[in-house]
């Protein structure tokens, strides 16, 4: 979901000679922004596109690792019975994105089903399957701090999240992030430092 970046994605995304990846491209204007989250949006589109198999979420300055994809596939396969789950989230704070050491602080997990995840996993590290009909993101203006919370709380109305012990992400941790900057967003001045 290309929201409004300043330079060709479908350049980038050749780039990695992947077999198949559609770009679909959202301009959200500044007023929209500061009436609704564009990331619930961009996530709700995306969601009623897929017809099948796993979904997981990754923002433009978040990084999975390469195992990542393989272990929760494998974990699917081995757990007919689960329908969300989560890895282990690594927080960093370097501007290069290097992988922080694996400290307390430095990461997100649980080793126990979560059943009350707002606000305990991040949608970086979750993986689930393909809800029919979808569960939808909140799109309010007022939710856009925790639209992934919001989400997973529908869907823990049904199902737990089950971890898998794998490193899934690497979540940078920036001045940039919208978390931080939802009154630039609302008055619309957030566009200038986007990156």
């Amino acid at each position: 979901m290309d929201e409004s970046t300043t330079f060709d994605v479908e350049k980038v995304v050749e780039e990695f000679m992947l077999r198949r990846v559609d770009v679909v491209k959202v301009n959200v204007s500044p007023e929209e922004r500061s009436r609704r989250n564009p990331v619930s949006a961009n996530m709700n589109t995306a969601l009623s596109m897929i017809s099948e198999g796993l979904v997981c979420s990754l923002c433009d300055d978040d990084y999975f690792y390469p195992t990542w994809f393989a272990a929760a596939s494998r974990h699917f396969e081995e757990h007919p019975d689960h329908q969300a789950a989560f890895g282990i989230l690594n927080y960093s704070k370097d501007p290069e994105m290097r992988m922080s050491p694996l400290t307390q602080w430095g990461r997100r997990f649980f080793y126990h089903p979560v059943t009350d995840p707002f606000c305990k996993l991040d949608h970086t590290q979750v993986v689930h399957r393909v809800f029919n009909p979808p569960y939808r993101w909140p799109e309010e203006f007022d939710k856009i701090k925790e639209p992934d919370g919001y989400y997973f709380r529908e869907i823990a109305k049904d199902h737990a999240f089950h971890p898998i012990q794998e490193l899934a992400v690497v979540k940078r941790e920036h001045e940039k992030a919208l978390r931080w900057n939802v009154k630039a967003i609302e008055d619309g001045t957030l566009e200038a430092s986007r990156e």
